[in-house]
């Protein structure tokens, strides 16, 4: 198994393991930088796979958004937009639109 050389590199496995038995699909700040650190210095996805028990997608996704953005820190807030956000917006506009036709018939 390819180790590197890090002090707290087991303490961080093993609290990986006790977290969790199956895989998680989704890093800390601290693991996500050590993930990007195993991988710039020529890691293969698949052994940091292995190493932070975690699924291959996540390892990817954090691959390709480092290459992209230089930045592996978590995007907050990128999840699924809310139908409660749009709904609202529309019921607001079409109560607004009602307001100016009422006012508009009292007015002529």
């Amino acid at each position: 198994m390819l180790q590197f050389a890090s002090s707290d590199s087991s303490a961080e496995s093993e609290i990986a393991k006790v977290e969790s038995t199956s895989r998680r699909n989704d890093l800390h700040d601290e693991m996500r930088l050590r993930a990007v650190g195993m991988l710039q210095a020529g890691a293969r996805q698949s052994a940091v796979v292995r190493e932070l028990n975690v699924h291959r997608s996540v390892i990817h996704r954090l691959w390709n958004h480092y290459q992209r953005d230089q930045n592996a820190s978590r995007r907050r807030g990128s999840g699924r937009r809310r139908i409660t956000t749009n709904y609202v917006l529309i019921i607001t506009i079409k109560s607004v639109f009602a307001c100016f036709v009422f006012i508009f018939l009292l007015i002529f």
